[in-house]
């Protein structure tokens, strides 16, 4: 392989030709990408540039290409080991003894002559970094981007067995050196590919070398700060100053603003024309509240670049704060004359006229800011203000044409009529919220019942008359009876009905009570018994009650029970033992005592209370369920109210 094939060109002495050829065969033979090729082609162009320039003395093409056939062919024999057809060319003897070979003899002494004055690598990257501190420590130089493109077009950068050792030792470097350009750092990440390296590496560089990782990617935030004003700067001490700068940055960024003070006014007493360091004055004494100083600041700015409408804008801002308004607006109508849509200037100047009263100019600014961005919140909140109030006004004050003009300041509002606005949110709530209302009412219909069950009607007996009049089989009575006694009958259940209690049998029926004496041959087990007692001293009534309240009833002298009023009692089979009793009974009391066709079943009040836990539960459920369903009710209210209010 020859080296103009590896170059793609024809043999040739100018130099410019071989250096395009070179720079377009870079790009696809990158150091990192393809180092063999890079190396192919690196030896290929320095064989190329030492031939082209050695044979300018000669008047023949032809004899440079015979030169040239005799001197490529170590470039074969590179490109052979690459094929695995020997080792890869690394500067050995066995290499350069085929190169003496090959090379021509006019040649041969000035090439190995540079050849053999090649200084070491460790030597190569000192004189490198001694480039770099160099060009770093002069600002000028510093600032100069061609002065960093030379140096980094050196031969030692693209030299694939060293790039490693180069980019490890300026990574050192600028982590102590840092004061970069936004552009030099893109140019430096840029030819090393710092930041394109994955995950795991860039976490390592971050921890490893955290300032350089910090203001390489400083591209769009607090960090990327410019340095031409440096310039002006003259004999300082560059570094103590951009140290107190980047502190003072740092400061502010955390909230600290007695450190940043501290740090602006250090740097300050270095160099005070920095417009970067103005800015963060601003900055500081903006947030500190401390007016003067700020206002200081903002003039300071204008007169560092009296070019720049934000250090305008920056001191209408700090005038308005410190109501100063007339000298705010001088500030903004200076914007406003050289940017009439400035968006900043249009809103800070309504605000300032509102601020002043005068709502036509206020009024006027803000319909300018909405013509340049009508979605504009500020400017649109305050029309809106603007427009209540002249329509508050004019319901206090009233005048001709008061309805039409209302009706026009509220389409302007973009307010909906009232009606409208019910409608929909009626429509809104209910499409929202009708499964919600559909169980709430039937929650509240069903613990409507379940309260109704307990409430406590039943009525109080008092006497012969109120007892007459109570209703029967509906109506539950309490009363209180004295002298009450069994009389020995037992409401026992037939055998036809097998023994056992069947509960829609009337107590009545004359075939389910034993007479006294039958109870007193019969094993009666259990059965509901027939008592009597006085209600008063002249009237005595029939209860049937349960053993147990006919044991409660015996051991005490009057007896409290509830139960509803039944009758026909009296159709009953009276024996003459029972009658004997009935009357022994009656006459135990005041004479003239009357037996009421009435008798009393208290069995029901005992029967029912066995469900007042199951039902107290219950209840409870209930409770909560329509205050769960209240709750959501009461949110989608809430809500539709909103939008009809609002709308």
């Amino acid at each position: 392989m020859r080296v103009w094939n590896i170059l793609g060109i024809e043999p040739t002495d100018d130099v410019k030709s071989i250096k395009r050829a070179y720079a377009r065969l870079l790009k696809i033979h990158h150091p990192e990408d393809d180092p063999q090729g890079y190396q192919r082609l690196r030896e290929a162009y320095d064989l190329a540039i030492k031939l082209a320039k050695q044979s300018g003395h000669s008047s023949s093409t032809r004899a440079l290409k015979d030169s040239e056939d005799e001197a490529g062919r170590d470039i074969e024999g590179s490109a052979g080991d690459d094929a695995g057809q020997g080792a890869a060319y690394s500067g050995s003897s066995d290499y350069e003894a085929e190169a003496e070979d090959e090379i021509p003899a006019e040649l041969r002494n000035s090439y190995y002559l540079e050849w053999d004055n090649k200084p070491d690598p460790e030597s190569q990257l000192n004189l490198f970094i001694h480039t770099v501190e160099h060009i770093y420590n002069d600002m000028q130089s510093r600032m100069n981007k061609a002065n960093w493109l030379e140096l980094l077009n050196a031969d030692i950068v693209w030299n694939a067995s060293m790039r490693a050792a180069v980019s490890d030792r300026l990574l050192h470097f600028l982590e102590g050196h840092y004061f970069l350009p936004a552009a030099i750092w893109e140019l430096l990440d840029g030819t090393f590919h710092w930041s394109n390296q994955d995950l795991g590496q860039n976490e390592e560089l971050a921890h490893e070398f955290p300032a350089v990782y910090a203001y390489m990617s400083a591209k769009s935030n607090e960090l990327n700060m410019d340095y031409s004003y440096l310039l002006r700067a003259g004999n300082i001490d560059y570094e103590t100053y951009l140290r107190h700068r980047e502190a003072a940055c740092l400061a502010l960024l955390n909230d600290e603003l007695e450190k940043a003070e501290k740090s602006l006014q250090q740097a300050a007493a270095i160099f005070n024309e920095d417009l970067e360091l103005v800015l963060l004055q601003i900055e500081c004494f903006k947030r500190m509240g401390d007016h003067e100083r700020w206002l200081a600041s903002c003039s300071h700015r204008i007169a560092l670049d009296p070019n720049a409408l934000n250090g305008y804008y920056n001191r209408a801002a700090a005038y308005y704060e410190c109501s100063r308004l007339a000298e705010a607006l001088r500030d903004l109508r200076f914007i406003l004359n050289l940017g009439p849509n400035d968006r900043d200037g249009l809103s800070l100047a309504g605000q300032c006229y509102w601020k002043m009263g005068d709502m036509e100019q206020a009024q006027e600014m803000f319909k300018r800011l909405l013509a340049v961005d009508r979605d504009d919140a500020v400017a649109i909140l305050a029309l809106m203000q603007l427009k209540a109030q002249e329509e508050r006004k004019i319901r206090k004050n009233g005048g001709p044409g008061k309805r039409e003009v209302l009706k026009g300041l509220r389409q302007e509002l973009g307010r909906i009529p009232f009606a409208v606005r019910f409608l929909r949110g009626v429509r809104l709530f209910i499409s929202r919220s009708w499964l919600t209302l559909i169980l709430l009412i039937i929650f509240k219909f069903i613990l409507f019942i379940a309260c109704m069950s307990y409430i406590d009607d039943t009525q109080v007996i008092a006497n012969r008359e109120e007892l007459m009049k109570v209703p029967l089989e509906t109506q539950a009575v309490r009363l209180t009876l004295s002298e009450a006694a069994c009389t020995g009958y037992q409401g026992k259940w037939s055998e036809r009905i097998n023994g056992e209690r069947d509960t829609g049998e009337t107590v009545n029926d004359v075939n389910s009570f034993l007479s006294r004496m039958e109870a007193q041959n019969t094993d009666s087990g259990e059965a509901d018994y027939l008592c009597i007692g006085n209600l008063q001293p002249e009237t005595a009534v029939m209860v049937i009650m349960t053993k147990e309240q006919r044991d409660a009833m015996m051991s005490k002298p009057e007896f409290q029970f509830e139960g509803l009023v039944r009758s026909e009692l009296m159709s009953m089979p009276w024996d003459q033992a029972s009658l004997a009793f009935r009357d022994e009974v009656m006459k135990s009391g005041s004479a003239g005592k009357r037996l009421m066709n009435v008798y009393i079943d208290s069995r029901e009040s005992q029967e029912s209370g066995g469900d007042k836990a199951v039902q107290i539960t219950m209840t409870l459920l209930l409770v909560f369920l329509v205050y769960i369903s209240y709750k959501a009710f009461l949110q989608e209210f809430r809500r539709a109210w909103r939008f009809i209010a609002y709308n």
